[in-house]
């Protein structure tokens, strides 16, 4: 599966983590992608320069979303 698009390499990235063991057999990688995608450019498009970084936030989802 190609993912979304503008997903097909994180797609394909994360379907190779899978294969690893590293993300749970049962996650939909293609959804996963494009959750990361959305997530990170809401993130990122709304953060203020004067506000709080928001890597961490973004790398909480990312754990959220691939336990």
């Amino acid at each position: 599966m190609r993912g979304p698009p503008g997903c097909g390499s994180l797609t394909a990235y994360l379907q190779a983590e899978r294969c690893l063991g590293r993300i749970p057999a049962t996650r939909d990688c293609a959804a996963l992608a494009l959750s990361l995608t959305g997530t990170t450019h809401h993130l990122l498009m709304t953060t203020w320069p004067t506000g709080p970084d928001p890597l961490a936030r973004i790398e909480q989802g990312i754990q959220e979303l691939t336990a």
